[in-house]
């Protein structure tokens, strides 16, 4: 096997990196997820030609609001900072789905001290929940000694970066209707709306047809990512789920992140122990921080110095390829010290990626300027949008997001708190690609939404996901 060391840093790199930024560390409390309503730059509609989930889903796209009764809030009435505009709400099937518009982008979840919450109180005859948004609580019969977790009900909530537009969904045992009952939501704290709102539209749920993991066409380059939540690969207690993920999913290229412990050769034996392709291959690492890259092709590296992404050119089948994975700071809010980190780290990507192709990182990567790019990874997309719109709005990285889904349904997170449910559960990982390449088939992959046909097809066990607090996400890309 083949091990690469971090190239030497390149002096234009250095000099603009910002001092802020340090080593990754492990994220302590990922915060809120993503959006991909009002598609930005970049984020084309999916062209994956596996039948994809329909039916209403948290995902950020507000398409299923279409036709669902608003109910209005005027302007400027509120008494903290978030000023709620409005509201609307349905029942799908056992779940009840919410969506709300305010007057300025924030954060739903966490924010500045003082700016003030929503809370919402969902009531039946018998029972109320309510939902303090940045106290980040959900309560029964407003009690504290009766605080559920987020898996109690399902609870979903997207996006997770600051937006002026957010929807929620939670299970409705809790609240004990009977057979024919309309809950009522009240919501007060920065923002009162007048009257309680009285769910009565309903909606069919969708179908939740598992799409298929494996690839459509042999010959599609198939690249996989996971945060290994502190070394969860090569984890004596973890380590064999995520070889069994890695190993069903069988990728032509991997990236890991939170590698903080293994070396690129204890990564290496990792995968050749997975062996994803049952072929006994040695693989090829190239090991950064905590950021790993890793394929049975020869990897050059590229100079990304000290920063929190790391990148790798190759070639498969005589086909150049570059690749990124990156982990910027995690945590924090629109704004805030972190959201600048992650803008600027994003913003040192695109510029590295403008060095490729203008024949600036060395004489052996000049043949790979033109390649086509993916970059893969933990986003820790929690603040604001913009440190994503940066590489998407960069000319020369020529990318666009592909909004990955679940398997089983239309929902997009990629991560879900396992010790902890400070947060809920939201999408921190994205994909992004060179709009060279076709997509095929992509996905998220939670092992415990599968069927036992699929978890025993895949070598897969229902309770893998739980290997690492982030979920596997895989692309599927045509050759240009």
């Amino acid at each position: 096997m083949r091990v690469f060391p971090m190239l030497v840093i390149f002096a234009q790199l250095a000099l603009a990196a910002c001092s802020s930024l340090q080593t990754p560390q492990r994220d302590a409390s990922p915060s809120d997820a993503p959006r991909l309503a009002d598609l930005a730059v970049g984020d084309a509609p999916s062209t994956d030609t596996a039948p994809l989930p329909t039916g209403p889903a948290i995902d950020g796209v507000f398409a299923e609001w279409d036709g669902v009764a608003r109910t209005t809030d005027p302007a400027g009435d509120n008494t903290k900072d978030i000023d709620l505009l409005a509201v609307q709400a349905m029942r799908v099937g056992d779940r009840l789905m919410v969506a709300f518009e305010i007057a300025t982008a924030v954060n739903a979840h966490a924010g500045r001290a003082g700016d003030g919450s929503l809370l919402f109180e969902i009531k039946s005859a018998k029972r109320a929940l309510t939902l303090d948004l940045r106290a980040r609580t959900l309560l029964r019969d407003n009690d504290p000694q009766q605080a559920l977790r987020w898996s109690a009900v399902g609870y979903l909530i997207a996006p997770t970066y600051a937006a002026k537009r957010f929807e929620f969904s939670l299970k409705l045992n809790e609240l004990q209707l009977a057979a024919d009952e309309a809950p009522t939501i009240t919501i007060s704290g920065s923002d009162t709306l007048a009257a309680p709102l009285t769910v009565t539209h309903r909606q069919s749920p969708d179908a939740a047809a598992l799409r298929p993991i494996t690839r459509q066409r042999a010959s599609d380059l198939r690249i996989a990512s996971l945060n290994t939540w502190f070394d969860g690969l090569t984890s004596a207690a973890r380590g064999a789920a995520a070889r069994r993920l890695v190993k069903a999913v069988a990728a032509n290229i991997y990236c890991f992140q939170e590698a903080f412990q293994g070396t690129a050769n204890t990564i290496a034996n990792a995968l050749q122990t997975a062996d994803p392709h049952a072929d006994g291959a040695a693989w090829n690492v190239h090991h950064a921080g905590d950021l790993v890259i890793a394929a049975r092709e020869q990897l050059l590296p590229l100079p990304t110095g000290n920063q929190p992404f790391v990148g790798a050119a190759l070639r498969i089948d005589s086909r150049p390829l570059v690749v990124y994975t990156t982990r910027p700071a995690c945590c924090g809010y629109a704004g805030n010290g972190p959201d600048l980190e992650r803008l600027s780290a994003m913003k040192l990507l695109a510029e590295s990626i403008a060095a490729l192709r203008q024949g600036k990182v060395g004489s052996e990567l000049v043949a790979f300027k033109d390649a086509p790019v993916i970059v893969v990874g933990d986003f820790n997309l929690v603040g604001s949008r913009a440190p994503l719109d940066a590489l998407l709005s960069a000319s020369q990285a020529r990318l666009s997001h592909w909004p990955l889904t679940h398997l089983d349904r239309g929902e997009n997170y990629t991560w879900r708190g396992l010790d902890k449910e400070d947060y809920p559960p939201g999408t921190l990982d994205y994909l992004l690609h060179d709009s060279a390449l076709t997509r095929r088939n992509g996905f998220i992959l939670q092992t415990d939404r599968l069927d036992a046909t699929t978890l025993n097809a895949s070598g897969l066990q229902a309770a893998d996901s739980q290997a690492a607090d982030h979920l596997l996400l895989v692309g599927d890309f045509a050759w240009p």
